[in-house]
């Protein structure tokens, strides 16, 4: 099974609104879930916008996340963005700007605590 991302979500669900792929070769069992099919594939069912899963503020089911959400990173998807893409996708809805803007505030929690002198950046932002 794929591992779980450290995201520091603290309660977060923005992703929770996204569609989830399902992919049975990064160990995704579907009929183990409430699925759709679409043109992409399987993918979990989605409720008024967000998916089945998401109960009560949280998710249902996070100890059996499809790979999808276990390898997913608000941070990185922010920070992969070029700037251009990021303010279009504010712009225009391209992307769910709740998870952008989730990336962005959570930017300063991508470091790394084994360097020698302290926290070391694990990444340069492209401006």
């Amino acid at each position: 099974m794929i591992p779980l991302v450290e995201v520091p979500c603290n309660g977060c669900t923005a992703c929770c609104h996204y569609l989830v792929l399902l992919d049975p070769s990064r160990g995704d069992d579907i009929s183990s879930y409430e699925t759709n099919e679409g043109p992409k594939g399987p993918s979990l069912k989605m409720v008024d916008g967000h998916c089945i899963y998401l109960k009560d503020g949280g998710c249902s089911i996070h100890d059996r996340a499809p790979a999808t959400c276990r390898s997913f990173d608000c941070r990185l998807l922010y920070v992969d963005l070029p700037r251009s893409e990021r303010r279009r996708g504010k712009a225009t809805s391209d992307v769910n700007r709740d998870v952008l803007e989730a990336g962005r505030m959570r930017l300063g929690t991508l470091l790394s605590k084994t360097g020698p002198e302290g926290p070391v950046p694990m990444l340069r932002l492209r401006y």
